[in-house]
């Protein structure tokens, strides 16, 4: 199925846009956005954002001035139907479905998906299995069957599924299984071809990396078996030490961060989820290690059209560690927009605040496009300026104006960093 954006009227009257696969679409009169509507004055500079997930698409507009409205009716975010007439001034734009030829496709909730993917095992799942010696598993959200492994706990649920712990039986060690349903149905062809670009993820051997071990599809549910890392709150552990202290630990956590990057982007690989929730810090004896989680799973299972950033409930969640143009062009993420996620990560654990203020607008994804991120001054008065400095640059719009790399930034910070003290584990 392709989704068709066509201009039916108004001074750009005949333009058509045709997707097949996970995008997004920003409209508007900037330089850039996607579709420029210069020539119709009602639209502001970034009037609403268009996500195509075939065959699902949603609109969000971006707090402007006239206003957004789908079949003159006023929204502020909607998934469009079939049909539906997306107007402003004098254009109107109409939202169509279009089924291609041989589009065959299988409900997700019944393929059982196995495939040889080299040295990376793929589980295929036949039956539920737990462990019948713990307690309260029958509240536990249903769980694909992986013959070798016991369930032990539910860790947590992130915004693409649920996290659990589960015990590998021929060895006894432990590993984090993430599951993932897919929003859409889904051919046979693109679930393989989803599961091959992951195990490419396996290739990622790095200690700053958490690394994939086994995956596979059971019942339209994907499941991940990754290293599993227990975790501690760093701003809670770091929270009795004086602030000193603290902004050395935290630097030198996220120089380790930059590690991981480095060795990554190297081998052209872009993270495209930086976040807190993906830095997963832990204790190694007395000391702490970071490790990076998730690498370039959000990639690819958008790429893939299973889902995206923006259909997430929590929208400021999602996007608060987003630069700019990944917004406005998701399919393009480079290294420096992991450097700016990586900047945004810094901010938030020095400060417990995002980098921006969603206060300003209703839309947060239009306070990433318009707005500056605060100055991390602003949040913790007293902070060191160089290092402030090095944030700001972190966290600059253009890409071009940030670090050329994820070893420059870690240059960058580590004079910063508490690489000496007992707090921060510097090899694993």
């Amino acid at each position: 199925m392709k989704l068709v954006l066509e201009i039916v009227e108004g001074p750009h009257r005949g333009a058509r846009f045709e997707f097949a696969e996970h995008d997004v679409f920003l409209v508007g009169r900037a330089s850039d956005v996607n579709l420029g509507l210069t020539q119709d004055p009602h639209f502001s500079r970034r009037h609403f954002l268009l996500e195509f997930n075939p065959p699902k698409c949603l609109l969000q507009d971006l707090d402007s001035l006239n206003g957004t409205f789908v079949n003159d009716k006023k929204v502020t975010r909607c998934y469009l139907e079939d049909g539906d007439v997306i107007s402003g001034g004098r254009t109107r734009i109409r939202f169509s479905r279009e089924l291609e030829a041989h589009s065959e496709t299988i409900c997700g909730s019944s393929a059982d998906i196995g495939t040889d993917f080299g040295d990376l095992p793929v589980v295929v799942a036949e039956r539920p299995h737990f462990d019948p010696g713990l307690n309260a598993l029958d509240t536990l959200p249903e769980m694909p069957f992986l013959p070798s492994y016991d369930v032990l706990r539910l860790l947590g649920q992130g915004s693409m599924g649920m996290v659990y712990l589960a015990r590998q039986q021929s060895t006894g060690a432990q590993y984090a299984v993430k599951t993932i349903l897919p929003e859409a149905a889904l051919t046979e062809r693109v679930m393989n071809l989803f599961l091959r670009e992951v195990s490419i993820l396996s290739r990622l051997r790095h200690k700053r990396i958490v690394r994939f071990r086994d995956m596979g599809m059971s019942n339209g549910i994907f499941f991940f078996v990754m290293d599993y890392v227990e975790t501690i709150n760093v701003r809670q552990v770091l929270a009795p030490f004086k602030e000193r202290v603290r902004i050395r630990a935290i630097v030198a956590l996220i120089c380790q961060v930059l590690e991981g990057l480095a060795y990554a982007h190297a081998r052209g690989f872009v993270h495209r989820d930086l976040k807190p929730a993906n830095v997963l810090v832990g204790w190694r004896g007395t000391k702490l290690r970071a490790k990076l989680a998730d690498f370039g799973l959000a990639k690819n299972f958008e790429s893939a059209g299973f889902s995206g950033l923006t259909f997430d409930g929590d929208l400021v969640g999602t996007c608060a560690f987003m630069p700019p143009e990944q917004v406005s062009n998701s399919r393009d993420a480079k290294p420096t927009s992991d450097l700016y996620a990586t900047a945004a990560t810094l901010y938030w654990f020095l400060t417990g605040e995002f980098p921006h203020d969603f206060s300003l607008r209703s839309n947060p994804l239009a306070v990433i496009l318009e707005q500056d991120p605060v100055p991390i001054e602003k949040r913790l008065p007293g902070f060191p300026a160089d290092l402030a400095a090095i944030i700001k640059q972190g966290l600059a719009r253009e890409p071009a104006d940030r670090f050329p790399s994820a070893d420059e930034m870690r240059l960058a910070l580590l004079p910063y960093s508490q690489r000496e003290a007992a707090a921060v584990q510097d090899d694993d």
